[in-house]
């Protein structure tokens, strides 16, 4: 398979949400010799925004947003450390923070937003819920994110 089309096929699974699929080409590829920066700008964020725009155009349901969120999440983990040990550099469009404050387990709203933003292709750090003050403040410190988003 060339490299135009594994980048293909990443794109689709992660536009399908599916996550294994899109962590198991990312494997094969990076094998391969493909370029780590390469994999994450056409392979998973071209999915992430291809899914986006179907939101956009009313042609996808906010299930498939998330799906596709997550399987993104997948193979970033692993692009991630590849991009970091190779020097290169992913410019994101901006850095977001995201928390569900202490006491409080609701996620729903959050993970919206954390859907939408990435297909947007923004770095964001979910820290889950529960979160008390003293962590989101120094996470915050830590990140320096553009944005800070609490629920």
């Amino acid at each position: 398979m060339e490299a135009k089309d594994i980048l293909d096929v990443i794109k689709e699974a992660v536009a399908r949400g599916e996550g294994e699929e899109a962590v198991e080409q990312i494997k094969k590829a990076l094998g391969k010799g493909i370029d780590p920066l390469e994999l994450l700008e056409k392979g998973s964020v071209a999915g992430i925004r291809e899914i986006g725009e179907r939101w956009a155009r009313e042609e996808a349901f906010l299930t498939e947003v998330m799906l596709a969120a997550d399987a993104f999440k997948q193979g970033y983990a692993i692009l991630e450390a590849e991009i970091n040990r190779s020097g290169k550099k992913y410019q994101a469009p901006g850095k977001i923070l995201l928390g569900t404050v202490e006491g409080d387990i609701h996620d729903l709203g959050k993970k919206i937003v954390e859907a939408f933003l990435t297909s947007g292709g923004f770095d964001v750090y979910d820290l889950g819920v529960d979160v008390p003050a003293r962590i989101l403040i120094e996470k915050a410190r830590e990140l320096n994110p553009d944005v800070i988003g609490l629920s």
